[in-house]
C-alpha cells in the first residue's frame, strides 16, 4: 500500500508536466538546432514581417517605402530551458527596403503563440526604423 501512494503522485506529475519541458540533453540536439534554423528562413514567418511592416508603414508612419526582400536569414539563439516555457527563436536578416536601403531585421518566432494559441507568434523590429523605440534602443530587447 505505501508503495501504490507513493507512485501516485509521480504518475500525476508526469501526466500534467509538458513534454517539451523534458531534459535538455534527451533527443537529438542537431535537430533540434535544424529545427530553429528552419524556422528563421520560413518563408510564411517572413511573409508575414513584410506584410505587418507594410501595414504599420500605411497607417501610420506614412513614409513612403516597405520592405522589398529579406535576405540571409540566420538564427542568432533560441530559448527552451529558462524561465518561460515557451521556446522563442532569436533570429536576424538583411531587409532590402523599396527606397533602397539595406537595415538589418531582428525577430523572435514564440513557439505556440499565435492567434489563439495556434501556430507561432513573431515579433520584429528594424533597426533605426522603430522610432517610439517599442523594442528599446537599436531593437535591443530582440537582440
Amino acid at each position: 500500500m505505501r508503495l501504490l501512494l507513493f507512485a501516485i503522485p509521480i504518475c500525476l506529475t508526469a501526466a500534467i508536466t509538458p513534454a517539451h519541458a523534458a531534459d535538455p540533453g534527451a533527443g537529438d540536439a542537431t535537430a533540434e538546432i535544424g529545427a530553429d534554423v528552419r524556422a528563421c528562413a520560413d518563408a510564411h514567418m517572413l511573409a508575414r514581417i513584410t506584410e505587418r511592416f507594410a501595414w504599420a508603414e500605411r497607417n501610420t508612419w506614412q513614409r513612403g517605402y516597405q520592405i522589398a526582400a529579406i535576405e540571409g536569414p540566420r538564427l542568432r539563439y533560441a530559448v527552451f530551458y529558462g524561465p518561460s516555457m515557451i521556446r522563442h527563436r532569436h533570429c536576424r536578416a538583411d531587409a532590402l527596403m523599396t527606397n533602397g536601403d539595406r537595415r538589418t531585421l531582428f525577430y523572435r518566432i514564440s513557439a505556440g503563440m499565435g492567434l489563439a494559441s495556434i501556430g507561432n507568434g513573431i515579433d520584429f523590429c528594424l533597426a533605426g526604423l522603430d522610432p517610439w523605440r517599442v523594442h528599446g534602443a537599436a531593437c535591443r530587447s530582440l537582440r
